[in-house]
């Protein structure tokens, strides 16, 4: 058996597209359990979680594009404070935060659990996390 430590340039990923090839592998991920997770809770009834989801998603846009209209060049802690005033802006905002680590913390998780299947099957998930974590503080850090 032979191990290759040179690989071909030609066969080499450039660093700044590993960004999107690991974009497009959580969104296949995403795309993929989805149709699953939903027959299980909803079997034959399905096609009318998505109709009302598509339908709640459009009303949501909708409300957001009407609102981002009306401010120009703010953020969204800008318009929290603006719309529902100090203390409960503050409330909003940390719950928009929290739902934030939250996707952070399951993308990090099946990302791992990619790397175990494809790559490296006997390595321990926090060492892999804790690996993010680092290049994760890196890339924030500049």
């Amino acid at each position: 058996m032979t191990v290759n430590l040179n690989p071909k340039p030609k066969s080499m990923i450039n660093a700044f597209l590993v960004m999107f090839i690991i974009h497009t592998a959580q969104t296949g991920v995403g795309i993929a359990g989805l149709p699953r997770v939903v027959f299980m809770e909803a079997s034959r009834d399905a096609w009318i979680c998505v109709f009302l989801s598509g339908l709640t998603i459009s009303l949501v846009l909708f409300v957001m594009v009407a609102i981002l209209k009306s401010y120009d060049s703010a953020d969204l802690y800008g318009i929290h404070k603006d719309v529902y005033g100090k203390w409960l802006s503050v409330f909003f905002n940390c719950i928009y935060i929290v739902y934030l680590l939250c996707v952070t913390f399951i993308i990090m998780m099946n990302y791992i659990e990619m790397v175990q299947a494809w790559i490296f099957p006997k390595i321990q998930p926090w060492l892999v996390m804790g690996l993010l974590l680092i290049l994760l503080a890196y890339g924030v850090s500049g």
